[in-house]
C-alpha cells in the first residue's frame, strides 16, 4: 500500500488506504506502523481533511476499529 507523507503532524509520519480492502495503514514518527481494518474511505477522507491528524487518528480511529502491527 502506498503512504502519503502526512504534513505538520508530530504523530503521524504516513497513511494510506486501500479501497479494495477499507484497511487504512498508519505510519508514526516513532517508527510503529498499523493497520485498522473496515474504516470507510469517508473516515479516512475526515482524517485527512482534519485539522491535527493525530488527534483525528486517537479519538476517532486508534480505538474504533480493529488494528494489527505490520512489521517494515
Amino acid at each position: 500500500m502506498k503512504l502519503d507523507p502526512i504534513a505538520g503532524s508530530s504523530v503521524i509520519k504516513a497513511a494510506g488506504y486501500d479501497p479494495a480492502t477499507n484497511v487504512m495503514r498508519v505510519e508514526l514518527h516513532s517508527g510503529k506502523v498499523y493497520d485498522h481494518t473496515d474504516v470507510p474511505m469517508e473516515k479516512f477522507a475526515a482524517f485527512l481533511g482534519s485539522g491535527s491528524h493525530g488527534t483525528f487518528w486517537n479519538k476517532k480511529i486508534r480505538n474504533q476499529y480493529t488494528v494489527k502491527a505490520v512489521k517494515k
